[in-house]
């Protein structure tokens, strides 16, 4: 125990002592999930199927929607704006890896709209199969 001098003798610990311990620790326990976050987001973009799982929980949480959502409750806006802060939450730790998280997004992007498209196409194809049987 890391006493100050004014507490060496009496063996209490002052509380200005008990409070750099607990924010030093806070610190340190917020530094070493930030990494793990981090590792977690790297891990995500590193893959075709972690992008895919992200521009998807994206698109799932309206971060690749309309602003409002077409929705008839007034409740149903609180859980739309809190799916939305989750996504929000995971875009800015993605960002936060910078020219790494970046290009990682962009290329869930790409990835995500060439699989879009590759549906549309599908679908058009269906439309004019119908159209001509």
């Amino acid at each position: 125990m890391n006493l100050n001098r004014e507490n060496r003798y009496t063996g209490f610990i002052s509380l200005q002592d008990v409070i750099g311990r607990q924010g030093k620790l806070e610190q340190m326990i917020a530094k070493k999930t930030t990494e793990k976050d981090e590792a977690a987001l790297r891990y995500l973009l590193a893959s075709a199927d972690g992008r895919w799982f992200l521009m998807r929980f994206f698109e799932r949480c309206h971060l690749l929607a309309a602003a409002t959502p077409s929705i008839a409750m007034e409740s149903d806006y609180f859980i739309w704006e809190g799916e939305r802060r989750s996504a929000l939450t995971t875009l800015n730790g993605v960002r936060s890896l910078g020219k790494e998280g970046l290009d990682g997004k962009q290329l869930a992007e790409r990835e995500y709209f060439a699989y879009q498209e590759q549906l549309d196409r599908l679908r058009q194809e269906a439309e004019e199969g119908e159209d001509d049987a």
